[in-house]
């Protein structure tokens, strides 16, 4: 059962600050300077689905997926044309279509804790990505990760129904290169004051170039752009989120 179920219905609100129409105009830019021709799109680990209906108004054909059934239903909701939503494992999704692009955004990369697992879902977009294609995602960099630790902080936001409280407390698995970080949820609804209580533990794995490099050897792909996310310049032990290309050859 995906770590997001539970929380599904509150995502949208808890990110509200998140600016996806930024993200997309970069994303997209990126997209047209490896791939000017593209017109369709995998996006892996899609959530309530808002990188995807931005991106659907360039005129993309866009599959998203995530392993939420909630997350799924709310963007399921937008019915728009060209956009279409599946409930899958982004490490065992597999059909018969395939992409000129995959994405993977909002750090869905640093979910696969295990070498299996990131290498499979190196396979799964390499699998429907058409020749000469382009897999892009962001992630966590290790060696900013390393050098500015996750800490515990405090997150209150609202709407004219809901206020929320998020707490975080991280924990450090040095070996294994993951963050444990931990979610503790307030939710109170303002119409009646009932109180919701969620605790979620969110396991993320941190990366190093030398290993996105060799997982992409071994999957069939080569790195053909490392930049620090949002930015085109190259990351430093500073930059906490990094973007990667990586070309299907």
């Amino acid at each position: 059962m995906s770590v997001f179920n539970d929380y599904a219905n509150y995502y949208n609100l808890l990110y509200k600050d998140k600016d996806y129409v930024k993200e997309v105009d970069y994303v997209e830019k990126l997209i047209r300077s490896y791939k000017g021709d593209a017109k369709t799109i995998l996006n892996m680990g899609c959530g309530t689905g808002k990188h995807d209906k931005i991106l659907n108004t360039y005129g993309y054909d866009i599959t998203g997926i995530d392993l939420s059934e909630q997350m799924i239903s709310i963007a399921k909701s937008s019915n728009l044309p060209g956009v279409t939503f599946e409930v899958a494992d982004a490490c065992a999704f597999r059909s018969e279509k395939k992409y000129d692009v995959v994405l993977s955004l909002f750090h869905v990369v640093n979910y696969q804790c295990t070498n299996e697992s990131l290498i499979n879902f190196f396979r799964t977009a390499h699998v429907h990505l058409n020749q000469g294609g382009i897999f892009m995602f962001d992630a966590w960099h290790g060696p900013a990760v390393l050098l500015d630790q996750p800490y515990a902080k405090e997150k209150e936001i609202e709407d004219e129904r809901l206020l929320i409280h998020r707490s975080t407390q991280p924990e450090m698995d040095y070996i294994h290169n993951i963050a444990h970080i931990h979610f503790n949820i307030e939710i109170t609804n303002k119409e009646n004051n009932k109180k919701t209580l969620l605790a979620e533990k969110h396991s993320m794995r941190y990366l190093f170039y030398p290993e996105v490099e060799l997982m992409a050897s071994l999957t069939g792909f080569q790195v053909v752009k490392f930049v620090k996310w949002m930015e085109e310049v190259e990351p430093t032990e500073n930059s906490w989120y990094v973007l990667y290309a990586l070309k299907k050859i």
